[in-house]
């Protein structure tokens, strides 16, 4: 069954995705209870850990372990938004949309300061970035018609902790991690794309 509202989590993943929210909104319950006595709202929430990436974009070179604090900070706020968003019960397909580009942002500012700093390749960068947002885009299409993908490729946070493993001297691993993750996130975009196309045939 489709997780309702906007969201872009396979079948497979959208069980384990209604456990975790359970378990984000315990955990981040008293910075969540704050923000809403605050009247801060989920958006805010959302566009607060967008900011974040400013402090990545400043340090990404030059003071790679503070670059990835505000990264582990933009992950932070993207747990938290939806908390609030359930706490003050605001959660809509509007905030889900604002949620959904936050979170491919991080993935695609991450991934161009590295073509950027000559530590990949621009070519499977940029690959990289159009076939996750393209994966992105035809699954929340495909679950708005009820026809959810049984898997998806996911490795946003995998991109994130290379980084941080190389911000911490434990080795450069950008070269593997795209030479693996782009022609696989190319595939599964096109297999989505594929199955998208047959769907819209059917619909009158």
């Amino acid at each position: 069954m489709v997780k309702k509202g906007l969201n872009y989590f396979s079948s497979t993943e959208q069980p384990f995705e209604s456990r975790f929210s359970k378990f984000r909104d315990l955990l981040f319950a008293p910075v969540g209870s704050l923000f809403s006595a605050l009247g801060v709202s989920s958006n805010f929430v959302s566009i607060l850990g967008l900011s974040m990436l400013l402090g990545v974009w400043f340090f990404f070179v030059s003071n790679p372990k503070l670059a990835s604090v505000f990264l582990l900070l933009y992950v932070l706020f993207d747990g938290i938004d939806g908390c609030v968003a359930r706490r003050t019960k605001t959660a809509s397909n509007a905030g889900g949309f604002v949620d959904i580009v936050c979170d491919q942002t991080g993935m695609a500012v991450v991934t161009v300061l590295l073509m950027a700093n000559g530590l990949i390749s621009p070519l499977l960068g940029g690959l990289y970035i159009y076939a996750y947002c393209l994966m992105i885009v035809v699954t929340v299409a495909r679950n708005i018609l009820k026809a959810s993908p049984r898997w998806i490729f996911r490795t946003k946070y995998f991109l994130f902790i290379v980084y941080g493993a190389w911000a911490f001297n434990f080795g450069a691993w950008f070269r593997i991690f795209f030479l693996i993750a782009t022609p696989l996130t190319i595939l599964f975009a096109l297999i989505g794309c594929f199955e998208l196309y047959r769907r819209l045939k059917r619909v009158r």
